[in-house]
């Protein structure tokens, strides 16, 4: 802040001043209103950036950004859905439950946290509640390739495999690329 600034100048180190300047000027994920606050185009790029380091297998560094999304805005369903999946895959199924449950209680029909939860529930070996959870985010995003793929394969779990295949056909009929 200013007041580190002026200290930092008064103790005549220029360069230390600098350098929080810099740090309070250019923080990419800094609101963008002038207040100490976080704005909407900061949370969705902060967001971005939480996919980014996940997506490069940096779960930590995601995780991180997330609770800061989360500290400005509690109810912030992406950064709350991404919050489950990064807890689930990192051994905190608990957590991850937690997180997942707040997301339905705040969107009932948040389609992708149905996958999630079907994820969650096949790794326990819960494979019909896991089909049934595909199933629902089918329903919610009846365009979604890769949930027809993990409603297949949970079928295949329990060895309902005309379901399975049917699954797949559509999968497949969404995505031609599936076959490749």
């Amino acid at each position: 802040d200013g007041a580190s600034v002026k200290r930092a100048l008064a103790g005549r180190d220029p360069i230390f001043a600098c350098r929080i300047w810099q740090r309070r000027a250019f923080n990419p994920h800094r609101g963008l209103e002038g207040g100490g606050g976080m704005g909407k185009v900061a949370i969705d790029r902060m967001l971005l950036d939480a996919v980014a380091h996940y997506g490069a297998g940096r779960a930590m560094e995601a995780g991180t950004l997330c609770g800061d999304i989360l500290s400005a805005d509690p109810d912030h369903i992406p950064a709350l859905h991404l919050s489950a999946v990064i807890a689930f895959v990192t051994d905190r199924a608990a957590e991850g439950a937690v997180l997942l449950n707040r997301v339905f209680s705040l969107d009932p029909q948040h389609g992708p946290a149905f996958g999630t939860l079907g994820d969650a529930l096949a790794v326990k070996g819960e494979h019909e509640g896991a089909v049934a959870a595909f199933q629902r985010g089918v329903m919610l995003r009846p365009k979604d390739a890769g949930l027809h793929i993990k409603l297949g394969v949970a079928l295949c779990d329990l060895s309902r495999f005309d379901e399975a295949e049917a699954a797949f056909r559509r999968a497949i009929a969404l995505d031609g690329g599936l076959t490749r």
